[in-house]
């Protein structure tokens, strides 16, 4: 997610697009040019581009339940089997992100809902179609609607970063730390990526392995951004000798990056001085600079 480059910006909030965003879409249609044909690699891409833009109504939703509960978008960053929603608290006690998560599943549901409507009322067949000697409307309405099962189905895996992974993680850290909740969720989550890991290996069935290789790299990634965040609380905790602000409080906190919830603790994101404050029982302690998150 580091230094992901800005594709769009919507009322304020950066639209990213990872590193590897295209590169999914890319090699999945080279094998199916060399497995299937040209018409098989047109229709791959074809439902890349469906399954993207039901990513974009998924952190449109996600955003939408954020405003409304009023917690700040960092940004939106596009990946290429999922959408990361990052908000602006990281809270030890982390109610808001229930809501934020919850919408996005529900997001998925709607996708599956709407395109099952759409067969139904053209009447395309919603069994798995599998000729793909020509790509037509018909087809490929059929395959994105079966596409999009699959992602709802992981993306209601609760140990992978996706929507129920993060609304799992969310759930966990109501009764534990932060840090706690996120290395159980990432340790399950390396776990069936392994399996998934294997039995594509296991079975030939180069999908999976990928699938596994995807999740297991943002699992940890994910730990890994948890764990930077606990390594400057204790940094920049009560024993500190040297003041953590240096800045006068009314320069480094506005009203966008004051939590509203009583008894905050956890780090604000400022988008203005790009600094994450830390806040322990609702009073700001330190201001910190992370460069490249």
């Amino acid at each position: 997610m580091y230094r992901s480059p800005v594709i769009a910006k919507v009322r304020a909030v950066p639209v990213r697009g990872n590193w590897l965003f295209l590169s999914l879409p890319i090699a999945v249609a080279i094998w199916q040019y060399f497995s299937e044909g040209t018409a098989s690699a047109v229709l791959a891409l074809l439902i890349f581009l469906g399954l993207y833009l039901g990513f974009c109504f998924q952190a449109l939703l996600q955003a939408a339940a954020a405003w409304t509960l009023k917690v700040g978008l960092r940004d939106v960053t596009l990946l290429p089997l999922s959408v990361i929603v990052r908000l602006t608290w990281i809270s030890e006690k982390p109610v808001y992100e229930l809501g934020v998560h919850i919408a996005g599943v529900l997001a998925r549901v709607l996708q599956v809902g709407v395109l099952y409507a759409i067969l139904v009322f053209a009447g395309i067949p919603i069994s798995p179609q599998t000729d793909f000697s020509a790509v037509d409307g018909a087809l490929f309405c059929n395959r994105l609607f079966w596409m999009s099962i699959v992602m709802l189905i992981i993306d209601c895996v609760p140990v992978f970063p996706t929507s129920m992974g993060f609304l799992f993680r969310a759930a966990l850290a109501m009764n534990a730390k932060r840090i706690r909740a996120t290395e159980i969720t990432s340790y399950l989550g390396t776990f069936v990526s392994l399996i998934c890991i294997g039995f594509g290996f296991y079975t030939k069935y180069p999908y999976l392995m990928l699938l596994g290789v995807y999740f297991l790299i943002w699992s940890q990634q994910e730990l890994a951004d948890v764990r930077y965040f606990a390594s400057i609380r204790k940094r920049y905790g009560s024993t500190s000798k040297s003041p953590a602000m240096v800045l006068p409080e009314d320069q480094v906190i506005d009203i966008d990056s004051r939590p509203t919830v009583p008894n905050f603790t956890g780090f604000t994101f400022n988008a203005r001085t790009k600094l994450w404050i830390e806040w322990k029982n609702g009073e700001p302690i330190s201001a910190n600079a992370l460069i490249g998150n």
